[in-house]
């Protein structure tokens, strides 16, 4: 189980850091390498392979994005919402984009920026489940249960099998 997990992250992480010696201007194989680094719990590690990518690339979104999760999972807000809107300065139609800058803003209580966000990445793409489901989330945590249904019920209809959707929609009810 936990041993052939860290067994393999272990590996993987030797075989990224192998791509990185091997071309360190690859932003693919620096992604790969602070991707393997964040599931291992190496964050300060990861962060410094996302910031390297956004070094290499600095137009490219998915540098930024990558940066701005892992600053979130350090809680590190500040740093998280800096590197998340340079990738909507870079490329303003990305749902994604929008719905992390909308979970870092939800994280600093910053509830009425982040339902902006989450509502700005539903017109952007309808179809998805998670900033429907971070709207409803954040709509009762501002302390208004009843206009998260609608979302909760969204999520339900995109993603059946979303069993926190169902919960969250039978607590706002």
């Amino acid at each position: 189980g936990v041993h052939l997990m860290l067994d393999g992250l272990e590996q993987a992480e030797s075989c990224c850091r192998r791509a990185v010696e091997l071309v360190p201007a690859s932003t693919d194989a620096r992604g790969q390498l602070g991707q393997v680094l964040a599931e291992a719990g190496k964050l300060d590690e990861a962060a410094e392979q996302f910031h390297r990518v956004t070094e290499i690339a600095p137009g490219l979104p998915a540098g930024w994005m990558s940066l701005a999760r892992i600053h979130q999972r350090m809680e590190q807000y500040t740093k998280a919402e800096a590197a998340i809107q340079r990738a909507i300065a870079i490329r303003a139609d990305t749902p994604d984009a929008h719905t992390v800058l909308g979970d870092v803003l939800a994280a600093q209580n910053r509830l009425d920026e982040a339902i902006n966000c989450y509502q700005c990445a539903i017109a952007l793409k309808p179809d998805a489940p998670h900033p429907h489901y971070q709207l409803g989330v954040t709509l009762v945590a501002r302390g208004d249960p009843g206009a998260a249904v609608p979302s909760f019920r969204r999520v339900i209809e995109l993603k059946p099998d979303f069993t926190e959707a169902y919960n969250r929609l039978g607590l706002a009810l």
